[in-house]
């Protein structure tokens, strides 16, 4: 193992030297230019972003303050519930696309056409979500689960049920209001929702000011009213904001609305494919984690949350480069695209660096901090060494899938993902763990094999795309 983690530090150093000589051919006023533009953008969302993780964060510190056990209810409940609704998130993630490219040409009516069709999808597909959660005890019991975990993982599951329509809605709003260029909005939504979750958390987990003490119940009801808080506050903006009033209460014809949401499915479904095979990728890691036993479970549980958080920063930063290639594909700028996607990389395998850093030499202090039980720590300590590896890969894949969504090729990116994770990353993870050296951190390795040839197999299609010629880039139907 320590010669994997030379070979990570190793990789760490190239990284950075590949994302300086990408810049080195560059004229600095175009590489000023281009990062003055896309921070602003990037900021917010990235913001944002950490907002919505900080949430789950705390709500696994405080559970898991409360209780191990409550600790691995949650962890399993919150897997499932998050692997079952991303690929109608991944559906509504597709409005990049259509409203950040028609928003550049000023098509008001064709941004109006997939705001809509954008609300009535998350509308639909919160339906079979309900469903599913309230039935959740047939899923836990597919997937083997330790059987005292099932009952606190169903009563988690079942108290979010009320979560499941605004969290969709919640989504919507965001992919429209991030491509009309509204990012702080977002950012203060997410952030005032962050306060009240923690004190929700604290009030019906731990039963303060006079509730009943809940635990696990109590955890599901605090994120549901948080994502209930989040719908209503991007939803008010929304409506208060001249430029997104307009969009969406702009009128259209039925046949201009069905057209719409069949151009949004079709173009959405390949990316909810795609996030569904990603996630479920580590939600089958967690599942796996959890017929070894709860304490690996739980150290799984921190490092995946540790690993999600410094995430976010590539996450926003590809959220905002998505929108900035919709604009530039748009107004069919290929140049300014590719001087987009070479600030997007550097800044990518920067931040890259600075996370791998932090969980390579501090990993004691990290888990420390989310619970004092030592067993897991013990565990969670080995997983973050590994995470440190895969933040350059996975870093790099995050905003390959923002670039390529925003020129709105969605399939190549969920062939690509199959292979790497499916066929390569998740057999090797089983084989070594279950087989051969019978040790849980094999699955964490599993997932760098996987993240490393998806990111690898996404850039060289942006390679060729962007530096085709401009009839070869998937331009969305119009």
């Amino acid at each position: 193992m320590p010669v994997f983690f030379r070979l990570g530090q190793k990789q760490g150093s190239f990284s950075l030297a590949f994302g300086l000589f990408i810049l080195r051919p560059m004229k600095h006023n175009k590489l000023f230019r281009e990062t003055r533009i896309l921070f602003p953008m990037a900021l917010p969302l990235i913001i944002s972003q950490i907002g919505q993780v900080s949430m789950g964060v705390v709500d696994i510190i405080m559970v898991g303050h409360y209780h191990p056990r409550a600790l691995a209810a949650v962890t399993m409940g919150s897997s499932l519930a998050f692997g079952l609704l991303l690929v109608a998130m991944g559906i509504l993630m597709a409005l990049d696309p259509f409203v950040s490219q028609n928003f550049s040409r000023k098509k008001w009516e064709k941004c109006g056409i997939y705001a809509k069709a954008g609300l009535f999808s998350a509308i639909i597909l919160s339906l079979p979500m309900v469903f599913l959660f309230y039935y959740s005890e047939f899923l836990f019991d597919l997937l083997r689960q330790k059987e005292e975990i099932i009952p606190l993982g169903v009563e988690y599951l079942r108290a979010f049920i009320p979560g499941v329509f605004p969290f969709l809605i919640f989504i919507s709003f965001r992919q429209v209001l991030q491509c009309l260029g509204k990012m702080k909005a977002i950012m203060v939504v997410v952030l005032l929702t962050n306060i009240w979750n923690f004190f929700a958390n604290w009030v019906l987990i731990y039963g303060n000011l006079g509730f009943p003490e809940w635990g696990v119940w109590g955890a599901g009801l605090a994120t549901t009213s948080s994502e209930w808080a989040m719908a209503l506050g991007v939803g008010i903006y929304a409506y208060w904001c001249p430029l997104s009033r307009r969009i969406y209460l702009y009128k259209i014809k039925k046949n201009q609305f069905l057209k719409g949401l069949k151009e949004l499915l079709w173009i959405g479904f390949p990316i909810g494919i795609q996030l569904a095979l990603e996630v479920w990728a580590f939600t089958a890691t967690t599942f796996l984690m959890g017929t070894i036993g709860a304490f690996p479970l739980a150290g799984h549980q921190i490092a995946l949350n540790l690993a999600s958080l410094v995430f976010m920063i590539p996450v926003g930063l590809g959220a905002a480069a998505c929108v900035r290639i919709g604009h530039l594909i748009g107004q069919k700028n290929k140049e300014s695209a590719k001087t987009c996607v070479k600030v997007t990389l550097f800044f990518s395998l920067l931040w890259s660096c600075i996370s791998a850093t932090s969980f390579y030499f501090i990993p004691h202090l990290l888990a420390a901090f989310y619970t004092p039980n030592q067993e897991v720590q013990n565990f969670a300590i080995q997983f973050l060494k590994v995470a440190a590896l895969f933040q350059f890969s996975d870093g790099l894949q995050v905003v390959g899938f923002s670039i390529l969504r925003g020129m709105g090729d969605t399939r190549h990116p969920m062939i690509f993902l199959l292979i790497g994770y499916w066929f390569l990353g998740i057999p090797f993870g089983i084989i070594s763990t279950f087989y051969i050296f019978f040790d849980p951190v094999f699955l964490w390795w599993g997932l760098v094999i996987g993240l490393s040839i998806t990111a690898l197999l996404l850039w060289l299609r942006i390679r060729k795309l962007l530096w085709s010629s401009l009839e070869n880039l998937p331009f969305l139907p119009y």
